[in-house]
Parts: C-alpha cells; structure tokens; sequence
C-alpha cells in the first residue's frame, strides 16, 4: 500500500499525498509519523486537493502532530469546503452552529451546512432542520424543517428519525399521526437513541398510537436509563414507585430518583425531596431535602420554589427565614397556583420593608443555567404528586 502510494506521486498524481498521509498518521504499513503526516497533508492541501485540506484543517484543531491552532484549521477547512467538499461543509457549517471551535454564526451556519444538505449529507440535513426548527440563521418554518429531518431520517439518522416522530406526535410541519410517531421513534430507539426509546416508552404507557403497554413501557425506559438518560431514569423509578409495567420496588424507585436528580433533573431533584421530608422529623433528611428542593429552585423550577419557601417560612430543614421564604413564593408564582396563596399567608407575617426586600430579591434571581431535559409525562400520565 505504502509502496504504491509512493509510486503514485513519484508519477505526479498529487491526491496520493493525502492517502500516504493517513497511512503516517495512524501507523498503518509504516511507522506511526504525525510530524511526516502533517509534512504529506500540507503537500496535498497546497495542491489543492480538498480531502489533505480537510484532513489538515482537522490536525490543526485537534493539535495532532502540529500544536493546535484553531485559526489555521478553520482557513484550511474553509478551503476544502470552497472546493465543494462536503464533509468540509458540514463541519464548517456545525462549528459555526455548535460553536465547537469558533465563534457562532447561524447565517453562516446556514451557508454551509446548506451546501452540505443538498449533498445528501444526513448530519447537515438534520443541523439544516433544526435551523429551520428554530428560526436560527434563517425565517422559522416548520414544514421545511420536517422535510429535511425527513431526508436524514430516510437515510438512517437515529436523531433525526427521532425528530421526525416529535413533528408528527405535535403536528409540527406536518398533520399530528401518533402512529407514524411511534413508527419512527421505534425506529430511532431501535439504534439505541435514549430519547427515542424514552419517547417510545411514553407512547406505550399512555397508548398513543396503539394499546397500552406498561411493561413495555417500562422495557424502553430501562434501556435509556441504562445510558444514563435522566428522563428516563426518572420515569423508569416512577413505574418502580407505582408498579406500572413492573414489580414495585421503593429501593429501585430511590436510587433512581437519585440518579436523575445527581444529573441535574429538576423533577428528579423536587420528588428526592419530597420522598426525605416524609421520612418525619428526621432533621438530617429534612436538610437533605431542602438541599434538593434548592437545586431544582435555582433552575426556575416553580414547585420546588414552592417547597423551599414552604421550609423557610417553618424553618424545616433550614433556618427560618421568612423574606427568603416570601422571595421564593413571588419567584413560584410564575408556574405553581399554590404559590399566591402562600405569598399572602406570609406578607401577613412580614413588614412592608422585608417585602419590599423580598420583591428585591426575587427581581434580580437568574435562575442557573441547566440542560433543557423537558417534562416527564409518565409522571404526569401516571398523576404523581410532589409532596
């Protein structure tokens, strides 16, 4: 291999330089060469040949066999992808939409992940959908976003199959068809994409798009939550809570809830909570679950806001405070109806200053910033209360 390569260049045929390249760079027929690789890919690349631009570009960012320079890779990208190569393309087009190495920039995310799309690229169409998704770069529009998740999706995306069964379940660019959601989720899910198999298990325990299934609900919540996939954890322990689609089992049900809640799940984080304060007068796991109610709080999550400004104004799990308390029932307002009910009870219990103070308070909270995991539905299906 090595030595037809080299016979390849000796008779002027420039593209060798990027195959003898890799064979350097990975040690394959000669002996592992990262500073020859770069020498061979920057011979290539000056000649023009889009694949050694890409494969240089690539050695710059990384800093393999080069020290890394995010500038230099970005100008030889951005070369292969001038001369229409589409690999180039794409990851042009999704460092600009991911800010993976350079600054972001939707419009010119847009650019070439576009170029990339046309080519039948499945990882830009998806990237292109969500553009379109979203309104980034470009107008907001649903149908077209459908329609190019649609063309990755076909090709065998997972994430994208993924996608195409969210549009249909909401009717997003496309007629709402809660069995051709779960065709295309069973698909995603198939190729182990943890929210597809999360999807598919709410699916199955609230029968959209065919009969109800619990235990195989259960099935592809555990699979998710194998991956690590706290929605999945969560909904996982609340089938072990209630029994649904398997054995009820507290202990199984906790060290799940505990998982999720470690991850940063809010919903997790307020039910951990909730599960430590009924354990009944037990100030160790009281403070533990105000520690809980806290985290889920600091993410702008309203019901553990409520919970905490409950603690505060009875000093359980915490010290009394009663305009902390009043700041998190303003803050708990904005999505839990209990919380005006309980802001009145305690501007009955605090001057006009401390709620001045309050408001203050509450009026400059930025909540945390956290991973957008969305709602948990089988909680919602299966009627789980907090606390």
């Amino acid at each position: 291999m090595v030595k037809w390569l080299q016979k390849s260049l000796a008779q002027g045929n420039s593209k060798a330089y990027n195959e003898l390249a890799g064979c350097y760079l990975d040690g394959t027929g000669v002996s592992k060469d990262e500073r020859k690789a770069i020498e061979l890919y920057t011979l290539g690349a000056k000649d023009d040949d889009p694949m050694a631009q890409l494969n240089l570009g690539m050695c710059y960012l990384k800093g393999q066999g080069v020290a890394a320079d995010t500038l230099r890779g970005k100008e030889w990208i951005a070369k292969s992808a001038a001369n229409g190569y589409v690999e180039a393309q794409y990851l042009l087009g999704y460092g600009y939409y991911a800010a993976a190495w350079w600054e972001e920039d939707y419009s010119l995310a847009a650019e070439w992940l576009s170029k990339a799309a046309v080519q039948n690229y499945d990882c830009a169409q998806l990237l292109y959908g969500d553009l379109y998704k979203f309104g980034r770069g470009i107008e907001k529009n649903e149908k077209l976003a459908y329609e190019w998740y649609l063309k990755a999706a076909e090709q065998g995306n997972g994430v994208a199959q993924f996608n195409i069964g969210t549009c249909l379940m909401e009717g997003a660019g496309i007629g709402q068809d809660y069995t051709g959601a779960v065709s295309w989720f069973l698909k995603s899910a198939s190729q182990g994409y943890a929210p597809a198999q999360d999807s598919l298990g709410i699916c199955l325990l609230k029968g959209d798009g065919g009969e109800k299934d619990e235990a195989g609900a259960a099935g592809w919540f555990k699979k998710a939550a194998e991956q690590g996939y706290p929605l999945s954890q969560y909904n996982l322990a609340v089938c072990y809570d209630h029994g649904a689609g398997v054995e009820r089992d507290g202990q199984k049900a906790l060290a799940l809830y505990r998982e999720a809640a470690g991850k940063g799940y809010a919903l997790a984080q307020v039910k951990l909570g909730a599960f430590c304060m009924k354990t009944g007068g037990n100030r160790d796991m009281e403070r533990e679950a105000v520690e809980w109610f806290e985290r889920a709080a600091i993410q702008n999550d309203a019901p553990a806001q409520f919970l905490l400004a409950l603690c505060m104004r009875e000093g359980k799990g915490v010290e009394k405070d009663l305009v902390q308390a009043y700041k998190w029932a303003v803050l708990a307002a904005h999505g839990e109806a209990r919380a005006d009910k309980l802001k009145l009870e305690i501007e009955g219990m605090i001057t006009e200053e401390q709620t001045a103070e309050g408001r203050r308070m509450a009026d400059s909270f930025v909540p945390l910033p956290h991973e957008n995991w969305g709602q948990s539905m089988a909680a919602q299906f299966l009627s789980i209360t907090a606390w």
